[in-house]
C-alpha cells in the first residue's frame, strides 16, 4: 500500500516537483508512467482494495474487479493487462472449501447464489475440487 500512497504523492507533487533540478526526484521518461499509475490506482484499484471488508465478499469483488480490468484495457492496455495477471496469480484461494462464502454475501445478485447452489448440489462430496492443505501449501 505505501508505494500506491507514494505514487499518489509524487503524481500530485509534479508541478512542484518539476521546479526541481532536472532528474532530482523523477526522470522524465517516469512522469508520465507515474501520472498512468496514479490514473488507475484512483479509478480502479482503491475501490477494489477498500470494499472488501468481509471474506464472504472477497470473491465476488474479485470477479468485478476482473471486469473493470477488462474495461481499463480501454485507457491504458499495458497497466490492465499486468493487473490481470497480478490478479491471476492471487486465485489459488477459490477453492472448493471457500467458494460457497459468496452464497453469505450481500453483494452477490440471487441469481448468481441460486446458480452456485445449485452448481455445489450437482456434485457428489468427491466431486468437488476441495483440496488438502499439504496439496496447495506444499507443507
Amino acid at each position: 500500500m505505501a508505494k500506491l500512497l507514494y505514487t499518489l504523492k509524487l503524481a500530485l507533487m509534479k508541478q512542484h516537483i518539476a521546479l526541481l533540478p532536472q532528474d532530482t526526484i523523477t526522470t522524465r521518461q517516469q512522469v508520465p508512467k507515474i501520472r498512468a499509475f496514479a490514473i488507475f490506482i484512483t479509478h480502479i484499484y482503491a475501490k477494489w482494495w477498500l470494499t472488501c471488508e468481509k471474506s464472504v465478499d472477497a470473491a465476488w469483488n474479485d470477479l468485478t474487479l476482473y471486469h473493470h480490468l477488462q474495461a481499463y484495457k480501454a485507457v491504458d492496455e499495458g497497466i490492465a493487462a499486468s493487473a490481470i495477471k497480478a490478479l491471476e496469480r492471487l486465485r489459488w484461494y477459490l477453492t472448493g472449501e471457500m467458494l460457497p462464502l459468496a452464497l453469505f454475501s450481500s453483494k452477490v445478485p440471487n441469481e448468481d447464489k441460486h446458480a452456485l447452489a445449485s452448481g455445489i448440489l450437482e456434485h457428489k462430496p468427491a466431486d468437488l475440487p476441495m483440496h488438502i492443505s499439504e496439496q496447495r501449501f506444499g507443507k
